[in-house]
């Protein structure tokens, strides 16, 4: 049962809103670059884990605070009265461990799962509800490799996690408990909507340029008939109303919305879409 789906990062709406706008610094180049690689991963183990909705409780991208610490976990499954948790990991290249930790990193991803297991735990305990927690690294690219890893070490490797799924689903019995169910709506309730600590982009008005972007090239698209927009690279026709939706998302996505919005979205456009035009979408 997907209780709690995975949405895109604000982190990964606004850099993709802002690709095109602006200048990109080699910073922001290599933020998107992995963000962009974080959601394929994420992405990539929700769809292994959704074989298994019918006897486990899957809650993805949850946030939440724990004694005034910020606990963010890529993916907590519930089955048979057992919590686990998940870190996800989308790299590439190849890794030293030594003693458990990964050798040369800045934050190490093993210590990351441990207190994230660790803050779990005592968000259950003041629940008051007493279950075990597993945890798990999990590496979903298949481009990595890990020297020095341990047999204990909690490390799920990508030709391992099929496999680990697939033992949840025999511990279970293939049903999902009521008990599961009520749980992960408790933690559900806990989760946090807007995370303090997101690493945003820093970007003003004047920075950023409007116009309808190509969605795939990020070139500024230009009118091709009365109904049609065209992109000079990718030559992809997109229906207006498509390229006015897409680019009201991302000027929401960047600034705020305003309550007298037709010039705004006017001027943003590029006066490529008729004020009439914008007044219908938005009234419907």
């Amino acid at each position: 049962m997907l209780m709690k789906k995975r949405e895109m990062a604000v982190e990964l709406r606004v850099l993709r809103a802002l690709q095109g706008r602006m200048v990109f610094s080699p910073r922001l180049e290599r933020q998107l670059r992995n963000s962009e690689s974080g959601q394929v991963g994420e992405c990539s183990f929700d769809e292994l884990g959704a074989r298994i909705d019918d006897c486990a409780v899957r809650l993805n991208d949850l946030v939440l605070v724990v004694g005034g610490k910020l606990c963010q976990i890529d993916a907590l499954y519930i089955c048979d009265g057992v919590v686990y948790l998940f870190e996800v990991k989308n790299w590439m290249g190849a890794f030293d461990l030594m003693d458990g930790d990964f050798v040369g990193l800045s934050a190490c991803p093993l210590a990351q799962l441990k207190r994230s297991r660790m803050l779990l735990e005592e968000l259950l305990r003041s629940m008051r509800v007493s279950v075990r927690v597993e945890s798990r690294l999990v590496f979903v690219g298949t481009g990595v490799s890990l020297y020095g890893l341990r047999r204990d070490d909690p490390v799920l490797l990508p030709h391992q996690v099929q496999g680990y799924l697939n033992e949840l689903r025999i511990r279970s019995g293939g049903f999902l408990r009521d008990s599961d169910v009520r749980l992960g709506q408790r933690l559900a309730n806990h989760h946090v909507v807007n995370n303090p600590y997101q690493q945003l982009a820093k970007y003003c008005v004047e920075d950023v340029a409007g116009g309808v972007l190509c969605g795939e090239c990020r070139v500024r698209m230009v009118e091709y008939s009365f109904l049609r927009l065209t992109c000079p690279r990718c030559n992809i026709f997109e229906h207006k109303r498509n390229s006015l939706e897409r680019t009201i998302l991302e000027l929401d996505t960047l600034f705020p919305p305003e309550k007298q919005r037709v010039h705004q979205i006017y001027l943003w456009c590029d006066k490529i879409f008729s004020k009439r035009m914008i007044h219908d979408y938005l009234k419907q």
